[in-house]
């Protein structure tokens, strides 16, 4: 029988350029300028740091649409819930998906 690997990784220099992208607009943005807004990622994780919830969803919307731009599917991208973090700001990480899950691989290999 034979065999077939099916590989699914996510950019890492893309996400670097969408992260640049997102802390560029964070400071020309009025409502985001002068925040304590960052972006940050270490291997596959993607950290953000937020003054308050409306904050955080404006920098998910950034995230996402920067992904669309670079042609990075938004599912690569796992949110956590937001944990509170110094100072009355929230603290979000995102994993950043590389391949696919052993359930799905196998959920797709009965169906062929």
């Amino acid at each position: 029988m034979p065999s077939f690997d099916v590989v699914s990784k996510t950019d890492l220099m893309e996400i670097d350029n969408v992260i640049n992208q997102v802390q560029r607009s964070i400071k020309q943005r009025f409502d985001l300028a002068g925040t304590k807004c960052d972006v940050q990622r270490t291997d596959n994780t993607l950290t953000i740091t937020a003054d308050d919830n409306m904050k955080l969803t404006q920098l998910h919307a950034l995230i996402k649409e920067n992904c669309v731009k670079r042609k990075i599917d938004s599912k690569a991208l796992d949110f956590a819930e937001p944990q509170t973090a110094s100072g009355d700001s929230l603290r979000q990480s995102l994993t950043i998906k590389q391949g696919i899950d052993k359930e799905v691989a196998k959920k797709h290999y009965k169906v062929c």
